[in-house]
C-alpha cells in the first residue's frame, strides 16, 4: 500500500468519525476478495459497515494534482489581475515554477485582450501572423499565450470574479469550464464513475457478502473531473436535488474536493448533506 493510500484511508477515517460519531477501524484489503474492505463503521446500534476509499485520478493526474495540492490547493489569489482564471496544466509541469510564472504571464495576456488560451488559440493568432506580419496586436497576443504554454499550462479562461476577488484556480484533467450554480452535476458524475467498467473491482469486491450497507469514499482532486463537477463538490452550500443510482451493495457515498472546506455524502434515509472537513487535509 502507498504512502499516499494510507494518508487517504486515515483522513477518510477522521471524516467519517467526525460527521458520525462512531468508531471506524481500519479494514483488511490486501487486493484479494477474501479479504476486501478499506475501512470499518463500528456502529453501536447495528452492524458494522465496509468503506471502499478510492480517488478519480490516473496515474499521471495523481502526481501532478498532489503537487498542485501542495500549493494552497491550486486556487491562488491573484491581487494583480482582473478576472478569474480557470487553468489547466500538463502532467510534466514544474508547479512550484508555475506558481511563480503563472500570475504576470495571465497578468500579460490581460493587457494585450486574451480571455481564453489553448492550442486552438495559439494556431488561430499564427494564422493571424502569416495573413498580416506586421499585426502588432496578434504578435503580442501570440507571445502571451506561448509564454503561458511554455510554463506548462494547456488552456487558461477567464471569467468574472466572484466575492474572492480575482483567482488562479489550477487543475490537471478535463480542465476548465463553466458551472450552472447547481449541484446536478455531481449526480451525473458519480453514477457514470460508480458504473464505469474500469471500476468493476469496487463492485467485486463486495457484491458476493450480504452487507446491509456499504459506503463509497471519493477524493476528488482539483479538475480530475469536468470543472462543473468540480465546482458544485468545492462549493460550500450546493447539494443535488435527486438521489445517486449506486450500484448494490452501496448505499451511501462521500465525496471530498480538493481544497475545499466540506465534503458532500448521500445517505438514503437522510438524503444529500454538506459536511465540514477537519483541519487536517490527506
Amino acid at each position: 500500500m502507498s504512502e499516499l493510500t494510507k494518508l487517504r484511508e486515515s483522513y477518510a477515517a477522521a471524516c467519517i468519525r467526525a460527521v458520525l460519531n462512531v468508531d471506524v477501524e481500519d479494514g483488511t484489503d490486501d487486493g484479494t476478495l477474501r479479504r476486501m474492505y478499506d475501512l470499518q463503521i463500528r456502529y453501536t446500534d447495528r452492524p458494522w459497515a465496509p468503506v471502499e476509499v478510492t480517488s478519480h485520478l490516473d496515474e499521471p493526474t495523481e502526481a501532478v494534482l498532489a503537487r498542485i495540492s501542495a500549493e494552497d490547493g491550486g486556487i491562488w489569489s491573484a491581487r494583480t489581475l482582473n478576472m478569474r482564471w480557470s487553468t489547466r496544466i500538463r502532467t510534466d509541469a514544474n508547479v512550484k515554477k508555475l506558481r511563480r510564472s503563472i500570475e504576470p504571464a495571465l497578468a500579460k495576456a490581460e493587457r494585450v485582450g486574451l480571455d481564453r488560451v489553448d492550442d486552438w488559440v495559439i494556431r488561430q493568432l499564427r494564422r493571424d501572423l502569416v495573413a498580416a506580419p506586421t499585426d502588432k496586436i496578434a504578435e503580442e497576443r501570440l507571445e502571451a499565450a506561448q509564454r503561458l504554454a511554455e510554463i506548462g499550462v494547456a488552456s487558461a479562461r477567464a471569467s468574472l470574479p466572484d466575492l474572492d476577488g480575482a483567482e488562479i484556480w489550477v487543475a490537471a484533467g478535463e480542465g476548465g469550464g463553466t458551472w450552472d450554480g447547481t449541484g446536478e452535476s455531481i449526480i451525473g458524475w458519480l453514477d457514470t464513475f460508480m458504473h464505469d467498467a474500469k471500476r468493476s473491482d469496487l463492485l467485486k469486491k463486495y457484491t458476493h457478502l450480504p452487507y446491509n450497507e456499504a459506503h463509497i469514499f471519493i477524493f476528488v482532486d482539483i479538475n480530475a473531473v469536468e470543472f462543473s463537477v468540480f465546482r458544485a463538490l468545492y462549493d460550500n452550500d450546493t447539494v443535488p436535488l435527486q438521489a445517486p443510482k449506486l450500484p448494490p451493495p452501496y448505499t451511501h457515498a462521500w465525496a471530498v474536493a480538493a481544497g475545499s472546506a466540506t465534503g458532500i455524502r448521500w445517505d438514503p434515509e437522510l438524503g444529500w448533506a454538506r459536511w465540514a472537513r477537519p483541519t487536517a487535509r490527506r
